[in-house]
């Protein structure tokens, strides 16, 4: 018999409450922003993208690539995915272009827009030095 759904869900947040602790604990808010745009740029790829050249929506994988950004928070080192489009054979970033960089750039005022916002989203909580993280 197959557990209940809702203990299930329970099992896969206590799993990944215990992934996002040790990663803040071996990497910072850095290695967090790294894992939380690879969840975005997946998110988005598999929404659909378009390609800026043709605008088509066919593509696969063509290659991915490092980059580093310097931010408010430090250096970030994202893993960047380029696709390639299938109707027109030229290939694209769409990570590169939701945050506009174009190839050599180090900066993004998008991608520091988007810290802001999570430094103010998870300023807004009180802070409570008693608390631990759930022990799972």
């Amino acid at each position: 018999m197959f557990p209940d759904r809702s203990i299930t869900i329970a099992i896969n947040n206590a799993i990944l409450i215990v992934a996002v602790k040790n990663l803040f604990d071996t990497e910072g808010v850095p290695g967090f922003v790294k894992a939380l745009v690879i969840l975005i740029e997946s998110l988005l790829i598999k929404s659909g993208v378009d390609c800026p050249h043709c605008g088509k929506d066919k593509h696969h994988l063509h290659s991915k690539s490092d980059r580093k950004l310097k931010t408010s928070i430090g250096e970030v080192n994202l893993v960047l995915t380029r696709l390639l489009c299938l109707s027109c054979k030229k290939t694209f970033n769409p990570m590169a272009q939701l945050f506009d960089l174009d190839k050599y750039s180090r900066k993004s005022s998008s991608l520091q827009g988007f810290l802001d916002l999570v430094r103010e989203t998870t300023s807004s909580y009180p802070a409570c030095p008693d608390w631990e993280w759930p022990h799972v």
